[in-house]
C-alpha cells in the first residue's frame, strides 16, 4: 500500500486515459436424587459423517463495489467515472448505474506489470465495446516516480511489453505496445509516460481526482479478450 502523499500543485493539473463461531453454553441437566433410580444411561451421538464444509466463492460473482470504494488504494470512482466519459464507451444510464456496470476494483491486471513498485493508486473495471454488446478490461495504475524512478521504469515497462510478445506502435504522448489476436486485432495494449509530460485539458480531466504528481508514471493496460 502506498503511503500517504501531500497533494500535487494546482497549476500542475494532470493526466491519464486513459478490492464466528457461536458456542452454546448449555447448563448440564440436573441430576436426580439419590434414591430416585439410577441415572439413564447417555446416549452416543449418532454419526453425522464428515463435517460440513464452507461453499467455494461463485466465481463469476460480481466484485463487491463497496469494497473498492474504502481501499486507500483506489483511484476512486469519479477517476473510474471521467475514464469511462474520456473514452467515449460508457455504460448506459446514471452515474450509479454505470459503476454497477464497471464493477471497479482496486487492482492492476496483469499484476506482474507493477509489482514491486509504489503504486500511488489503481483500479480495473470494465469498459463496454462493440455498443455494449461485449466488454474490455481496463486496467489504469499511477505509479510512484521520486527519486529518479520514473526513466527506468518506463524502461522496464518497455522491457515487459516486448517479453510479452507486445509489439511497438506509433508515437504520441503515450509509449504504447500492443498484442496482436487472430485476424490482425488488436487483442490487449499497454501504454504508459510520465504524468507531467504532454499535460492536456484532457489528461486533466483524467487526473484531478488522483494524487498523482508530475514525476509518477501512469500505465494503462486494456484487454480486450473478456467477453
Amino acid at each position: 500500500m502506498a503511503p500517504m502523499r501531500s497533494p500535487p500543485l494546482a497549476a500542475l493539473a494532470l493526466a491519464a486515459l486513459l478490492a464466528l463461531g457461536l458456542s452454546s453454553c448449555l447448563a448440564p441437566p440436573p441430576q436426580p436424587e439419590a434414591g430416585d433410580g439410577p441415572a439413564p444411561a447417555a446416549t452416543a451421538p449418532a454419526a453425522t459423517g464428515a463435517a460440513p464444509t464452507a461453499a467455494a466463492p461463485d466465481p463469476t460473482a460480481a466484485p463487491d463495489a463497496s469494497a473498492a470504494q474504502h481501499d486507500p488504494g483506489y483511484c476512486g470512482d469519479a477517476f473510474v467515472l471521467s475514464q469511462l466519459e474520456l473514452s467515449g464507451w460508457t455504460w448506459a444510464g446514471d452515474d450509479e448505474a454505470r459503476l454497477e456496470a464497471a464493477r471497479p476494483v482496486a487492482a492492476f491486471h496483469p499484476e506482474e506489470v507493477v509489482e514491486g513498485r509504489e503504486v500511488v493508486c489503481s483500479t480495473t473495471f470494465l469498459m463496454p465495446v462493440d455498443g455494449q454488446a461485449g466488454a474490455a478490461s481496463y486496467s489504469v495504475a499511477i505509479i510512484a516516480g521520486q527519486g529518479g524512478d520514473a526513466a527506468l521504469a518506463l524502461e522496464e515497462l518497455a522491457a515487459w511489453a516486448e517479453a510479452n510478445a507486445y509489439l511497438p506502435r506509433g508515437e504520441g504522448d503515450y509509449i504504447e505496445h500492443v498484442r496482436m489476436g487472430h485476424d490482425s486485432l488488436i487483442a490487449a495494449k499497454l501504454m504508459f509516460r510520465v504524468v507531467g509530460d504532454a499535460i492536456s485539458a484532457t489528461d486533466a480531466l483524467a487526473l484531478e481526482h488522483t494524487d498523482a504528481h508530475p514525476e509518477d508514471v501512469i500505465v494503462t493496460h486494456v484487454d480486450f479478450g473478456v467477453s
